[in-house]
């Protein structure tokens, strides 16, 4: 009774997060495209867009080693393992940031010489301006790192919830600076600094605030092992694929179609692409808050809690995606119409084939947290990369040149079905479940589910 009481304590906290954590995202997205669209032109989006872009893949050098370490903590915390635990945090921490720092010295190095702006086809900004402001969004994913590893705390001892609602917090946050100063005259540089601003700031906060909440966690060398870094190896690299394949399909397919196609098309792929994404990223909060709970039940050897918590999560993602998706249909048109004011032309092309694969998105996206969540991904990471990553990247490119801008979401909705196909069979048979389970699960509305889920936060 007390484990389920627990259970449900932390989901609650979890939902709270996360759903904190969507409304700021919305509110995000909702306010920043009709306030940037009316102090800069489409134009400047776009190169905005283009430049936010190429520094997305700094995080790379460090994402696979703190997501694999994560999980691998909180399986030993549940074990109370909390030495073995704070190994781990010192070993990563200390990999990460070394890691990190290089590959920031170098990316700097790199932009400083090299005239990016030109190949990218960066106009209406200053070229010397562009490096600027590529240098302050390289030095930003530093503070972005760090947050990350401190939030690793937070996380790793069930307070997963408390860890989202600060980073969502610290978007927020960011978000209003960058408003504030646009709302003030503020060109692209100005803007790029406000959010250096939000990143130093943010990471001082989540220092203080996650040492005093989990004291034992600490920096340090005394309990660096070499043992444990190579014993993560292999899922950090796993992990990285991912992040390459999900990177390189978010901001590749924006940073190609503007270089192809010029800024004002990346401006339109993008606000179109964003309201399609509401339901991928509702469900992927949805799986966040799942993925402890999965990694806690199968350290346990609880393969019953395991399996039901693996069904229930697709049960719930499928319809939500479904009943969005359709609701979409009907209401995508008026509601771009009204958040762009009129400044960006509605594309019905591009509006459902992006939708169909924000569909597809939401179910095998989330199945695979049967691996996942136990370090089991290796085999998953290999189609991620290759389908996801890089052949939906090269699949832009040749469907760009061929169709224009309608070809970009042609390519995804392709890459989504290919990985749907490879995905999800896998991911059933690594949570030890049944296609018939499975499938007898999924197909039902989960409507006493989310009652009982409800019933059980409320009882609390």
């Amino acid at each position: 009774m007390c484990k389920n009481k627990d259970l449900f304590s932390r989901l609650k906290q979890g939902i709270l997060g996360e759903g904190f954590s969507q409304a700021v995202t919305i509110f995000i997205r909702l306010s920043e495209i009709p306030l940037l669209l009316h102090y800069w032109n489409s134009s400047i989006y776009g190169e905005w867009l283009i430049l936010l872009s190429i520094p997305a893949y700094v995080p790379l050098s460090y994402y696979g080693l703190t997501v694999s370490a994560a999980r691998e903590m909180t399986m030993l915390i549940s074990n109370n393992e909390r030495k073995e635990a704070n190994s781990i945090y010192q070993s990563i921490s200390l990999i990460a940031v070394f890691i990190l720092i290089f590959v920031i010295g170098a990316f700097i190095a790199f932009i400083t010489f090299i005239p990016v702006a030109k190949f990218i086809g960066i106009e209406q900004t200053d070229a010397n301006i562009a490096t600027i402001v590529l240098i302050i969004f390289t030095i930003k994913s530093l503070f972005t790192a760090l947050i990350d590893i401190y939030g690793l705390r937070l996380y790793c001892e069930g307070m997963y919830g408390i860890n989202t609602t600060i980073h969502a917090g610290s978007r927020l946050f960011g978000f209003l600076l960058l408003i504030t100063v646009v709302t003030l005259g503020g060109g692209l540089l100005e803007a790029s600094e406000a959010m250096l601003l939000e990143g130093l700031i943010s990471t001082l906060f989540m220092s203080i605030y996650s040492r005093k909440k989990v004291p034992w966690l600490t920096f340090g060398f005394k309990l660096f092992s070499v043992e444990k870094v190579k014993m993560l190896f292999k899922p950090s690299l796993a992990s990285l694929a991912f992040q390459i394949g999900n990177t390189s399909n978010l901001q590749g397919q924006l940073l190609i179609v503007g270089t192809i196609l010029g800024p004002e098309s990346a401006t339109v792929f993008s606000i179109h692409r964003t309201l399609t994404r509401i339901p991928v990223q509702l469900f992927s909060s949805i799986n966040l808050v799942f993925l402890p709970e999965l990694s806690r039940s199968y350290v346990d050897n609880n393969q019953t809690l395991f399996t039901t918590l693996f069904r229930k999560l697709c049960q719930i993602s499928i319809w939500g995606a479904l009943l969005i998706c359709l609701s979409m249909t009907v209401a995508g048109e008026p509601l771009f119409t009204i958040w762009t004011k009129g400044k960006s032309e509605f594309n019905a092309d591009i509006f459902y084939l992006l939708l169909a694969s924000a569909f597809i998105n939401s179910i095998w996206s989330v199945a695979i947290s049967s691996a996942t969540a136990t370090n089991r991904h290796s085999n998953l990471a290999i189609y991620y990369l290759a389908i996801y990553g890089i052949l939906s990247v090269v699949g832009t490119i040749i469907a760009s040149n061929m169709y224009g801008i309608d070809g970009a979401p042609l390519s995804l909705l392709l890459a989504e079905i290919a990985m749907l196909g490879l995905t999800l069979p896998f991911s059933i048979h690594v949570a030890r479940d049944s296609w018939q389970g499975w499938l007898f699960t999924v197909i039902k509305p989960p409507f006493n589910e989310v009652k009982k889920l409800t019933a059980n936060i409320r009882g609390l």
